[in-house]
């Protein structure tokens, strides 16, 4: 990836007879980054409020626009890009903000990222000029670049805080007590029996997992094993969970290969908690040697399919 250039002269490069500003292009990649995780944040605060009836839960009238933009999107598959009908992904950046700022969500908004939803729309209304000006090819100066970068700082911490929730945060293995209580909630008794006896039945050469209990979600965690291919296919990981995808939060992978885990808002139905640890149990093939960056962005940058680090960055060890 380029970084900002250096001195004056590098900010400008031909291309044929158009003279092109080489930091607008840097300054969409981050403004990229920053619009993915709070897109990912709006949808991971929804679905932890009302699971796969949130879609039913937003403004009438945004909904409707959006589906309607899902429709004509789906259309487009022709052109061989991403075409999630996710309609948090149809928003514009100020719709993104209205969601994002929804008082029905602000209370999970801000244990998600330990910030107020107000503050998050106001610091991203700001990141929403800059957007504009990259969006009708403005092109941008060492200044702009500046208060883009201050913008996108104001906003780390919050990010971060959501990173680590939904990535790194260690929760709690089923199979032992509830600490409220200290009983044990027949759910998830269930959940971490489905996959004890499908560790067993596989003899745990081919198959070892848990599930991990979250403040809002579950974790389906697949570890490493002596398996043929050390990198999840995509396309076949959103394929065998196709009749389930709306009751998904997202597949999480390892950059790294190896293992995965898949995140489930704990409010859907136990009927439904049961039939995802199932499916995520029967050991499906969804295994290859082809890494991440030569899959089809189709399916590797689908709303669906989240990365993480083998080891938590550093600054995250803060948490």
């Amino acid at each position: 990836m380029k970084e900002i250039p250096t001195s004056p002269n590098e900010y400008l490069e031909f291309s044929d007879e158009i003279l092109t500003p080489e930091i607008n292009f840097i300054a969409y990649r981050k403004i990229y980054v920053l619009e993915t995780w709070v897109r990912r944040l709006c949808l991971a605060a929804w679905m932890a409020e009302f699971g796969n009836e949130w879609v039913d839960q937003i403004d009438s009238n945004l909904r409707s626009k959006l589906e309607t933009r899902a429709k004509r999107n789906a259309k487009r598959v022709y052109l061989g890009a991403e075409s999630s009908s996710d309609i948090i992904w149809e928003t514009t950046h100020h719709e993104l903000i209205s969601l994002i700022s929804d008082r029905t969500v602000e209370k999970t908004v801000r244990e998600l990222t330990g910030h107020e939803s107000a503050f998050l729309g106001g610091k991203l209304d700001e990141v929403r000029e800059i957007r504009n000006l990259l969006a009708h090819n403005r092109a941008i100066s060492e200044r702009t670049y500046t208060i883009l970068i201050g913008l996108l700082a104001s906003l780390e911490e919050a990010i971060d805080c959501f990173r680590f929730d939904l990535l790194y945060k260690n929760g709690e293995i089923l199979g032992f007590s509830h600490p409220e209580d200290n009983q044990t909630i027949p759910l998830e008794s269930e959940l971490a029996s489905i996959v004890e006896n499908a560790w067993q039945q596989h003899g745990g050469g081919r198959f070892q997992a848990f599930v991990e209990r979250g403040a809002k979600h579950y974790k389906y965690v697949c570890l490493p094993v002596d398996r043929n291919g050390s990198f999840p296919n995509t396309r076949s990981l959103i394929e065998n969970f196709s009749e389930y995808i709306d009751f998904i939060t997202a597949f999480c992978l390892n950059k790294s290969g190896d293992e995965f885990f898949i995140v489930t808002p704990k409010c859907i139905t136990g009927t439904t908690q049961m039939e995802i640890c199932r499916k995520f149990s029967s050991n499906f093939s969804a295994w290859g040697n082809v890494m991440f960056e030569n899959q089809h962005p189709r399916y590797a940058c689908s709303p669906k399919i989240w990365f993480y680090e083998n080891r938590k960055p550093g600054h995250l060890n803060l948490r």
